[in-house]
């Protein structure tokens, strides 16, 4: 073993101990992100036990939905390493507004610990975009440090302008009073002093250059406020603050006047801020590869979320990235790149039973008192506080509101009360929290408060005449996706806690691609809420609300004719102002015709389906307009009893292999070996010397 290693291998067997003493209890603090964890510590370890042997920052990104942990992780992460007082963060979000927020992190680095290891947190990342929603190039000048930083991590940059300017005001003075006959000698005025006074006081920066004057004491040529931006602008050349007040009680007028000159030559030139023995951590959310981060509604399951983020790879993170940062940016993010899924149910349960026992433990300690809290508050406080894509922060701030708000008039009950208890049982019921006293099994005492209701009140069914038309809309939706698409939605929602939708209907396709026989299938889902609401309540009657599904309907045709080939003419079309592209504009273009042809088609496809299943139709709309939630089960049972036409081996089972593997593998085995070779082509010119080669 190479002598150097034998020398340091007790430095890398403790450091290495210490990371697994990291990754545990990270697992045990963090619940759900163990494979997360593990990655993020097997990552960190070359640098952490060999930190001098790097040349440029080690660059990880994580990236996620909000509230799912990702800075709280690395904050935890480095405070047991060790590393808590060389952990330097910039919230880019503010960044972007005060480039000064950059520069003072960038000089406490350089000041403190530049050239040793150091960890560097990057928050908020997605707001230090370079390019726009437009796909235009931003000037972000003020970042570009940060850029700078990842690539070498060696960082050019002036000093303080500020300190600059008071030097070189200091130093005029200095100059003009000197001319003026002021004598100094070890740093005291020695001559001229009242006309040194007088000059300070008529001075408009006297506040700089006037010294303190105590009776019976020599006057100091340069004041103590100065002394302290000779020192700010230069403070690697000095130990301490007191050697400059050193240095110039040591000098005369014209010495104290080159040093001055020295220290402001120092002062405009640029100066290197070593990083390149720093762990750089980029966090951010991106929209554009967690589209599900918009939806704020709690209706919808965490473990559908959870699914959903678990497909993000890191090609989707690389094309996202391409919407906000240019190729040379995205370059110097690396490759390291950690993606956090959505939390499941279970993890969101497993949140509130470790906060849960936090609040049971400080009583303990605090106060010797055993409390408890019981499955119908931890359930309460899951439907109250759970939204999916928002991460923990609604938890918290829901068992601080349902439980930590109780806990002075819990205390305050026992004693008033004169109650020594043996258990303390939280527990709710209908609309209450309830605090119960135990002494053994006999229930002593018990008080009860009201609980805000947020979730709950808004998941109660109206039964009005919203619902009825939100039922029989989205019923539409539902039926043809069944009927057309063979697919049984997961869910339709015809009351919903979100207030920018009325309902929905929760669908995921097994496949992911757009076949040509498909298409007109499509459409008459997209349009199958608003010819619902025509069949059952006449045209005269239908209702506002299909804007979306009208504006999605549109968009897909249009995508299809103008940019994937599947209309009457094979080219790609585009239009001069991007927000017109999926929209309909000009009805004497050839194209708009055949999108408005198309929308015809599936309207009309819609319309005689749903009319052929008019008992599923009234049905599934009745069951939706008293119950504001039909589950997967529910909708395939309703289906596959009152659909005119689908059975149940007719609905889509394994979705990987539908048709088009078949497909090849069929006309492979059609192939007749050996197949006739062309050996003569004389109805095609082509040359090798022309530029005429087209690689597709």
């Amino acid at each position: 073993m190479a002598s150097k290693l034998l020398k340091n291998k007790e430095e890398i067997v403790r450091k290495k101990e210490k990371l697994e003493k990291a990754r545990n209890q990270l697992k045990k603090e963090f619940i759900g992100l163990n494979d997360i964890i593990d990655e993020l510590i097997n990552i960190v370890s070359s640098w952490y036990i060999f930190p001098y042997i790097q040349e440029k920052p080690v660059v990880v990104n994580l990236w996620g939905l909000t509230g799912t942990g990702k800075t709280s992780l690395i904050n935890r992460m480095v405070e047991i390493i060790g590393f808590r007082d060389k952990h330097f963060k910039f919230d880019m979000g503010s960044a972007i507004e005060n480039q000064y927020g950059i520069v003072e992190v960038l000089q406490e680095i350089d000041e403190n610990i530049s050239g040793t290891p150091v960890v560097i947190t990057l928050d908020e990342f997605q707001h230090a975009r370079s390019i726009n929603e437009n796909g235009e190039e931003v000037e972000k000048s003020k970042i570009r440090l940060i850029w700078q930083m990842l690539d070498t991590g060696m960082i050019d940059t002036s000093r303080n302008l500020n300190n600059l300017d008071v030097l070189y005001q200091s130093l005029v003075f200095y100059r003009y009073v000197m001319k003026l006959g002021v004598v100094v000698e070890n740093g005291k005025v020695v001559n001229n002093s009242t006309l040194f006074i007088n000059k300070c006081g008529t001075d408009s920066n006297s506040h700089n250059f006037l010294p303190k004057i105590r009776k019976g004491k020599m006057i100091n040529f340069v004041s103590n406020e100065i002394a302290d931006y000779v020192y700010e602008t230069a403070k690697e050349r000095f130990i301490h603050l007191s050697e400059v007040r050193e240095k110039l009680n040591n000098m005369n007028g014209s010495q104290t006047i080159k040093f001055i000159e020295d220290i402001l030559r120092h002062g405009v030139s640029t100066r290197t801020i070593d990083s390149s023995k720093a762990i750089v951590f980029i966090v951010g959310n991106l929209d554009e590869a967690y589209s599900m981060g918009a939806n704020y509604t709690p209706d919808i399951s965490a473990d559908e979320f959870y699914e959903q983020t678990k497909k993000i790879n890191i090609t989707h993170i690389k094309n996202a990235l391409k919407r906000r940062f240019r190729n040379e940016q995205i370059s110097r993010l690396g490759n390291t790149h950690i993606i956090y899924p959505a939390f499941s149910n279970e993890v969101f349960k497993g949140i509130i039973e470790i906060e849960l026992q936090k609040i049971k433990k400080k009583l303990s300690v605090n106060f010797d008192l055993n409390v408890d809290f019981d499955n119908s508050i931890k359930q309460f406080i899951y439907s109250e506080g759970v939204y999916p894509t928002q991460g923990a922060r609604p938890l918290f701030a829901t068992i601080q509101q349902v439980v930590d708000s109780k806990l002075g008039r819990m205390v305050s009950e026992m004693l008033v009360n004169n109650i020594s208890p043996d258990k303390i049982v939280f527990s709710y019921v209908h609309g209450f929290v309830y605090v119960k006293y135990y002494l053994g099994t006999n229930l002593k005492y018990s008080f009860k408060e009201k609980q805000l209701l947020n979730l709950e009140k808004l998941r109660k069914c109206k039964k009005d005449d919203l619902q009825a038309i939100i039922a029989v809309h989205e019923s539409g939706h539902a039926i043809l996706t069944a009927l057309l698409l063979k697919t049984i939605p997961d869910m339709i929602i015809s009351s919903t806690v979100d207030e920018d939708a009325s309902g929905f209907v929760f669908s995921k396709l097994s496949w992911d691609y757009v076949s040509k026989k498909e298409i007109f299938s499509r459409i008459a889902v997209y349009l199958g809420g608003f010819i619902a609401e025509e069949i059952i309540f006449g045209k005269d009657n239908v209702t506002m609300g299909s804007e979306e599904d009208i504006y999605k309907a549109t968009s897909f045709v249009t995508t299809l004719l103008k940019s994937s080939g599947m209309g009457g003419k094979l080219a790609s079309y585009k239009v001069k102002d991007l927000k017109s592209s999926f929209s309909i504009f000009d009805l004497d273009d050839d194209i708009n015709a055949e999108a408005l042809k198309w929308l015809e088609v599936g309207k009309g496809i819609a319309e005689k389906t749903l009319k052929a299943n008019m008992v599923l139709l009234l049905e599934m709309s009745n069951y939706l307009s008293d119950n504001r939630i039909m589950e997967k089960e529910q909708i395939k049972d309703m289906v596959i009893k009152h659909a005119n036409s689908l059975k149940e081996e007719d609905l889509i089972q394994n979705a990987d292999q539908l048709f088009y593997r078949k497909c090849l593998k069929d006309s492979v085995k059609e192939i007749h070996y050996p197949v006739e070779k062309i050996t003569e082509v004389n109805t095609i010119e082509f040359s090798l010397n022309k530029k005429d080669i087209i690689a597709v």
